[in-house]
């Protein structure tokens, strides 16, 4: 799927390209949208199409903590287990860049209207760090250990860190749209409002020292996986809504 899109993208790009109308009207701009905020750039295909590239981010980091203990855990020490586990989690930051490329098709040549086909690529990512309260003694007892429970295992660094981060989607997501405004302005400023949908994908844990099996862990933790699964739903279709302000060279 990822692949047949681009390949139409890239197509569409070199059979316009081969027209003498193609790349003799230019445009840059900045925009700012349910992406963050991103530049771009565009240039014609012909009269009906228009090539853009650009790039976008948005991230927010918050210092707040979080303390949980957990039961059922096991120390990975056939002679010990830890039957209450303390875990601090804490740091939340949301990382959100970008690079896209569309084809934007005007049924009219001089109109306002258009439809959008492309892709963006890039992370969806809200990630945490945390630690194991008293590792240190855990460690000097018993070596270099790792916690294990069903559905989750958990091998924290030498000092008892550990971080990854939940990741929204795949890297490229496939796009669709329309917008309302010229992408190549007729004057020198425009303004251009895109409205679309993103594929995305599903939720999955990204870290070194997590591994997660979210459809087995014990029944203790069924609130939490369920709304995982929840926002993994919602966020599967990623609305995608822009304003952009443009100017023609």
């Amino acid at each position: 799927m990822k692949r047949k899109l681009l390949s139409t993208i890239l197509v569409c790009a070199i059979v316009f390209g081969a027209n003498a109308q193609s790349f003799t009207r230019y445009s840059a701009g900045i925009n700012a949208g349910t992406y963050g905020a991103g530049v771009w750039g565009a240039t014609n295909l012909s009269d009906n199409f228009v090539l853009s590239a650009g790039f976008s981010h948005f991230g927010l980091g918050l210092s707040q903590e979080w303390s949980e203990t957990f039961e059922g855990f096991a120390i990975n020490d056939p002679n010990a287990n830890v039957p209450d586990l303390g875990v601090t989690i804490g740091n939340p930051r949301l990382r959100v860049p970008h690079g896209n490329v569309k084809v934007g098709w005007y049924p009219l040549a001089n109109g306002i209207f258009s439809l959008r086909l492309g892709a963006y690529v890039g992370v969806f990512d809200l990630g945490f760090s945390g630690s194991i309260e008293g590792y240190s003694a855990l460690r000097e007892q018993f070596g270099d250990i790792g916690f294990e429970m069903e559905g989750a295992s958990l091998v924290p660094r030498a000092d008892g860190t550990f971080d990854g981060s939940f990741r929204f989607g795949n890297v490229v997501k496939p796009y669709f749209g329309f917008g309302i405004g010229r992408t190549i302005p007729r004057n020198r400023v425009g303004f251009r409002f895109n409205l679309g949908v993103l594929y995305q994908g599903d939720i999955r844990l990204v870290s070194d020292q997590i591994n997660l099996d979210l459809a087995n862990l014990p029944n203790e933790v069924n609130g939490e996986v369920d709304f995982l699964d929840g926002i993994s739903s919602l966020l599967r279709f990623w609305p995608m809504m822009n304003f952009s302000l443009s100017y023609r060279f």
